[in-house]
């Protein structure tokens, strides 16, 4: 157990993905106070980094920030609204035979409409898990 409640460290570790820093802050304090100050990525760690401080630290303020700085951006995830493409077609076939619509529909129909495909941005910071645990 650590006896001195004041003092301060940094250090960072990294991998091929991503370059983690990690600072703790300590002050005298009469109970146990952690201030968490952690990317979304990490963010699922919070209750690991509170359970490492409290089995080495009885009591004080700590604040805990951690950063992640990834080596490249991450590749934003696409799905495919199947269903809706499947009845789209349907519906434009139908069009078709009816003499309303000429042409088949294309890749660049899909993009015009928001409900064909949904586009979501990965964490920016996918990977810093990872190097904190080394």
């Amino acid at each position: 157990m650590i006896r001195s409640m004041t003092g301060f460290a940094s250090v960072s570790r990294e991998n091929e993905a991503a370059t983690v820093g990690v600072t703790v802050r300590a002050v005298n304090h009469r109970y146990f106070d952690v201030q968490l100050r952690v990317p979304p990525s990490v963010a699922g760690l919070e209750n690991r980094f509170r359970a490492a401080l409290q089995r080495h630290v009885a009591r004080g303020r700590l604040e805990l920030s951690v950063s992640v700085q990834t080596r490249q951006p991450p590749a934003p995830e696409v799905e495919l609204n199947e269903e809706f493409v499947r009845r789209l077609g349907g519906a434009i076939e139908r069009a078709r035979e009816q003499g309303l619509v000429s042409g088949p529909l294309g890749p660049g129909d899909l993009l015009r409409l928001p409900q064909a495909l949904v586009i979501r941005d990965r964490p920016a910071e996918e990977g810093g898990a990872e190097t904190l645990g080394h």
